[in-house]
Formats: C-alpha cells, structure tokens, sequence
C-alpha cells in the first residue's frame, strides 16, 4: 500500500472536497491532454510534453506529467491519499478503482469540468494530521506536484 498526497483544487479547494465527498471520487485537471488509457502515453516525459503543448502559458506545465503518471501508472486500488489544500490536510480516502476519464459534470459550470482524470475512492475516519506526520516524500518525488507518494 502507499500512501499519497493531493492537492486538491488551486482555486476552488473548499469546492472541490466536497464535490469529492458528493462523488466519492478525486480528479486531476490537464484535460487538454486526453484520456491516458485511450492516448496511450508511455512516461510522464512524455505526459509533461503534451501538457507544455497544450497549456503553453502554464508556468508549472513539467509537474503536470509526473502527477498524471503516478495517478494513472503508480496508484493502486487501496492506496491511502492525503487531501490536502491551503497547507491543511483535510481528509484521507482509500482508492477504490483504477483510473477512469470522467465526463463533464451535469451541474453548470462545474469547476471540476477540466479535472477529467479520475479515481473512485472511499472517505475514512482515519486522522489526516497523524498520517501526514509520520510520512515524509518518497525519493524521487516532489512537494510541488499536485500528487506526490509518501514514504510512512
């Protein structure tokens, strides 16, 4: 099992959470760059590489590979994920299913619209704080990606 943190949403986290709760279910944005099971991307180079195409103007286009290969390639079913915004954990879910490509959502204007990438999860009682505090980053990983693994 490893355990991961996401940031949840950039400008609407609050939103976002509970839109998560509502939907037992975490999303990545990037939707420019497909549906990775139907694209057929092979690394998250190559992942980051459609994302700097599709989003020229986004400063932190590079972090954008290594967060959709680790939640397409690198999560499994039963993996712990901090939730996580504002500097606050908010939450832990386990990973109920593997990655899926979500359809717009049929609220108007939903802010999770461009968050396609998708896994089904199950909120726990479990503290976020205490699983935060006795992990710290996986080698290899960055804090600056929207999901990183953790080492606990």
């Amino acid at each position: 099992m490893n355990v991961w943190r996401l940031i949840t949403h950039h400008e609407v986290a609050d939103e976002a959470l509970q839109w998560y709760r509502e939907n037992e279910c975490i999303c990545i944005g990037w939707e420019a760059v497909g549906n990775i099971q139907e694209v057929g991307y092979q690394n998250a180079a190559a992942i980051g590489a459609a994302i700097s195409k599709a989003y020229p103007t986004l400063d932190n286009a590079q972090m954008g590979g290594p967060s959709l290969w680790n939640f397409y390639r690198h999560m499994k079913i039963g993996d712990l994920v901090i939730l996580r915004h504002n500097g606050v954990n908010r939450a832990v879910v386990e990973v109920m299913g593997n990655y899926d490509w979500k359809q717009d959502s049929e609220e108007e204007d939903s802010p999770l619209d461009s968050y396609p990438h998708m896994r089904r999860v199950k909120f726990t009682s479990q503290d976020p704080n205490e699983l935060w505090n006795n992990s710290d980053w996986a080698a290899g990983q960055n804090q600056r990606w929207t999901l990183a693994r953790l080492e606990v």
